[in-house]
């Protein structure tokens, strides 16, 4: 499409389109002004409709140049006119493709080939009339502008794609930068961790050894400030021993002034008796000590303390042991205690206080046995590292120690004289030791399983053992011979105990059963059950009215020896009973067990209102 510029000729294109004019006369067109490319169809329109001056195309060409120039002077005129109305919108341009003959016809215009453009029109209509083709058969001839544009677009929108892209990988490489940096920081911050972690381990290493040197000072303070103590209480326990033996000695005077007159009382023969205990350990060294003799006073026979009430109540628990206890051993005057347990250490309480005196690590393994000596001054520890070991309270030490058995030790007495010490091995023997000749006197053999508790008959020459063989027995610590052994336990015997006046034995065996054995009669004089539980340990109370038997539920039976029956059960610990002790007033009890505690016991006190 072109635009018609004054002075200038104008670049005609052309454009073919069939027409149909109606005959009805009647009919009239609407008139209207045709736009430029309506123009060349008209001018097409005329040249096909009169078929007889087709060869005259210049008389055709020159009409329509006549035509075309009115109609451009309208429009000028027109466009004059609407300067001063209001601007109207600018036109939109159509692009649409070609038809093939349409372009062939501009091709030949464009280039003034008018006898090829006249020789295209004429055979052209021939066959188009003679119907070989139709126009829509024809196709379109693409524009190469159009496809060059859509080409162009398509390129920009690919450069802008590629530019979009580049945008992001250039941002995505930044943030890679960023990551970088940040691992790099990483990196060296964790070096610098590192380093920091490898010095305050150094540190740390540096103050363990400066731990471990305190800690050794602090040791070595506790220790001495122990010993310190064990000294105090040492003086202390040699003052008292001292102001009885002064008192022994007044009233052994007083005894004696009075004599001269009445003759010798039986409290002078228990004074002596009580004095000689003392004096043990100064007998001379390196010889035997005589065989005690059989006619002993047994100060307990003829005297009755307070009443042992059977209803008793735990009132104080004290953890006493790192590990379980295994025994507990009564001060012959005092109301003090011995444990010992399988920490391998020993400990003597004040039970009225409740305050531990000492703590002593002597032997490499468990400890099973303890025992006082009868002045007070001494004690003997059992250990399963197979040694018996005699402690010196005065100089915080211990005075000897009997390396005889090749076999755990469960048991360790003294004798009421304070010259012998009687062992149980697990080896089933048993030895006697003799402290001033400092050797084994006596080795007892005639049970075939361990001898897991002893027991002297008070203030005479024999025991009582019993053993995993089920039998307890009865011997003569002088000549080594049983003098009689009972039967009638079907498991291992636990623990055995002596009345305090002797003639009465009691033992207790894992099934749970307590059998009470007359001595002088030599036969079983009741047997009580307990339940399905083992017997542990077992206590008279001072008057022997009463057992107390420990067992391993934790739980403490009361058996009445009159009644021959459980007459009460007490509960408190949380694991077995090890070892069980009656005070001297007959009024408390101690026990120990393998919970780690020392317990105390006091009996309930009934008061009745008389109206």
């Amino acid at each position: 499409m072109s635009t018609q510029v004054p002075g200038k000729p104008v670049e005609e294109a052309f454009v073919l389109e069939q027409v149909e004019l109606s005959d009805d006369p009647d009919i009239e067109e609407p008139v209207r002004k045709l736009s430029e490319s309506e123009e060349v169809v008209s001018l097409e329109g005329d040249v096909v409709s009169d078929e007889d001056d087709l060869n005259d195309y210049n008389k055709m060409k020159a009409k329509a140049e006549i035509a075309r120039g009115e109609k451009g002077l309208d429009a000028s005129q027109k466009g004059m006119a609407s300067i001063s109305e209001l601007r109207q919108p600018e036109p939109k341009h159509l692009y649409r493709e070609e038809v093939i003959d349409d372009f062939i016809r501009n091709f030949l215009k464009k280039y003034n080939m008018t006898e090829t453009l006249n020789i295209f029109q004429e055979e052209w209509h021939m066959l188009f009339k003679k119907g070989a083709f139709h126009d829509n058969e024809l196709g379109h001839f693409t524009d190469v502008y159009n496809k060059n544009a859509k080409l162009k677009e398509k390129y920009q929108s690919m450069l802008k794609d590629v530019e979009e892209a580049k945008t992001k990988a250039d941002k995505e490489k930044k943030n890679w930068e960023q990551l970088r940096k940040e691992r790099d920081f990483h990196v060296t911050h964790y070096q610098r961790v590192e380093g920091e972690k490898k010095e305050l381990y150094n540190q740390i290493k540096m103050l363990k050894e400066k731990h471990k040197l305190f800690q050794q000072s602090i040791d070595e303070l506790n220790k001495k400030y122990e010993l310190t103590m064990k000294q105090k209480i040492l003086i202390k326990l040699d003052k008292d021993a001292k102001n009885r033996q002064l008192d022994a000695l007044r009233n052994e005077i007083q005894d004696m002034q009075a004599s001269v007159s009445k003759g010798a009382s039986s409290d002078k023969v228990k004074v002596s008796e009580q004095y000689r205990g003392e004096k043990v350990l100064n007998v001379e060294p390196g010889k035997n000590t005589p065989w005690p003799e059989d006619a002993r006073t047994n100060p307990y026979r003829g005297k009755m303390l307070d009443e042992f009430n059977h209803e008793l109540t735990c009132t104080k628990s004290t953890p006493a042991h790192d590990k379980p206890i295994a025994n507990i051993a009564l001060h012959p005057t005092k109301s003090i205690v011995a444990t010992v347990s399988d920490d391998g250490t020993w400990k003597v309480w004040n039970m009225a206080t409740g305050e531990r005196l000492i703590s002593v690590e002597g032997h490499n393994d468990w400890i099973g046995g303890v025992d006082f000596h009868p002045s007070g001054s001494h004690l003997v520890t059992s250990s399963g590292d197979c040694t018996v070991k005699i402690w010196d309270f005065v100089n915080s030490c211990y005075s000897h120690e009997f390396k005889d058995h090749k076999q755990p030790v469960w048991a360790v007495k003294f004798h009421d004289t304070g010259h012998f010490v009687l062992t149980a091995c697990m080896d089933s023997t048993m030895k006697l030791f003799d402290l001033n000749a400092q050797k084994c006197r006596q080795t007892y053999y005639g049970h075939t399983d361990s001898v897991n508790r002893i027991s002297f008959d008070p203030f005479t020459n024999f025991f009582v053992s019993g053993s995993s063989d089920k039998t307890v027995s009865i011997w003569d610590m002088r000549t080594g011979l049983t003098v009689q052994t009972f039967y009638g336990h079907a498991t291992t015997i636990n623990d055995v105990a002596y009345s305090h006046r002797g003639k009465i034995v009691a033992s207790g065996d894992a099934d749970g059963i307590v059998r009470i054995w007359d001595t002088e009669t030599v036969k079983e004089l009741f047997m009580v059950d307990v339940g399905n539980t083992p017997i542990n340990s077992l206590a008279f109370d001072k008057n022997d009215g009463f057992i107390i038997a420990g067992t391993g539920t934790g739980s403490l039976f009361i058996i009445n020896l009159e009644q021959q029956k459980i007459v009460h059960e007490a509960k408190s610990h949380e694991d077995a009973v090890t070892g069980i002790v009656v005070s001297h007033k007959n009024l408390e009890a101690y026990t120990v067990s393998a919970d780690k505690s020392l317990k105390t016991w006091k009996q309930i006190l009934h008061y009745y209102i008389i109206l």
